[in-house]
């Protein structure tokens, strides 16, 4: 899940706008259990009721992969790894790199 940095409103309607179920009730309870973490979190794979979703917000730990760039490695081959690692298709990962990368080479930064 991915968390905007901002206030619990503004958290609570970028959930909304990307179809999760939210109340404006989950704003008061969001505020008591703790503000909710900010990035890209990893909430597991099961399901959960409500209040187990808004809790884990608050104390999930960001979802974080370590990939290695080796200096001189071309972008196709660095997506490819990359692809095979996160069990990604590499064609759609291409393709993205493509649409938004300025450069063919040397736009990876950390």
């Amino acid at each position: 899940v991915f968390l905007p940095q901002g206030s619990i409103a503004q958290i609570i309607t970028h959930l909304k706008q990307n179809k999760y179920e939210m109340s404006t009730i989950d704003k008061y309870i969001l505020f008591f259990l703790g503000h909710p973490q900010s990035g890209w979190i990893n909430i597991g794979t099961k399901e959960l009721n409500r209040i187990e979703f808004l809790h884990k917000l608050t104390i999930a730990k960001a979802a974080l992969e370590t990939l290695t760039l080796i200096p001189g490695e071309t972008s196709v081959i660095f997506l490819e790894q990359a692809a095979k690692q996160l069990e990604l298709d590499k064609n759609t990962l291409l393709a993205e790199f493509e649409k938004q990368a300025t450069y063919k080479e040397g736009v990876f930064l950390p």
